[in-house]
């Protein structure tokens, strides 16, 4: 589905050249999800408990925000707000998804490499967030952006927004 996916980060310059997303970070691939247990076995009713929203996890390669991140992750800087797209391949390059996170931080990088890889070193990104809007945009038959659907959610208060 992706064409490309770009990571922006309030301060921090990644090397898209896409003319949207100029300076964001180009993403590899993307990991998010949640759960929300229920007591459904257990006889005690069909009541959902409290999500428990995971972390985003991005692959990327090294790049000039390496440094950067690396800093925020160190220093336990956090980031005002933070933006995932994934943009559909195309003419029209719709904004499929859009994942907009406040108070974001990195709480993890892991670098991996291998001596004939003939590529820059590949970074696993960890990073927690207080607050998210999901936005996805189908598309029609033609390739075209339909309206957009949104969900929000502010994890640490655990209500919707």
């Amino acid at each position: 589905m992706a064409g490309a996916i770009f990571l922006m980060l309030d301060g921090i310059k990644g090397e898209a050249t896409d003319e949207a997303h100029k300076e964001e970070i180009n993403v590899l691939s993307y990991s998010w999800g949640m759960n929300n247990p229920t007591a459904v076995h257990s006889g005690a009713g069909t009541a959902a408990g409290k999500v428990s929203v995971q972390d985003l996890v991005i692959v990327k390669n090294m790049d000039k925000a390496s440094p950067t991140l690396t800093e925020h992750c160190c220093l336990g800087k956090v980031v005002p707000a933070g933006t995932l797209t994934v943009q559909r391949a195309g003419e029209d390059k719709v904004q499929a998804l859009v994942l907009e996170l406040t108070h974001v931080f990195v709480t993890a990088i892991d670098s991996n490499d291998s001596a004939d890889s003939g590529q820059l070193p590949s970074e696993t990104i960890v990073l927690s967030f207080k607050e998210f809007k999901f936005k996805y945009t189908p598309q029609d038959k033609k390739g075209k952006g339909e309206a957009e659907i949104e969900v929000g959610f502010n994890i640490a208060e655990n209500i919707k927004v």
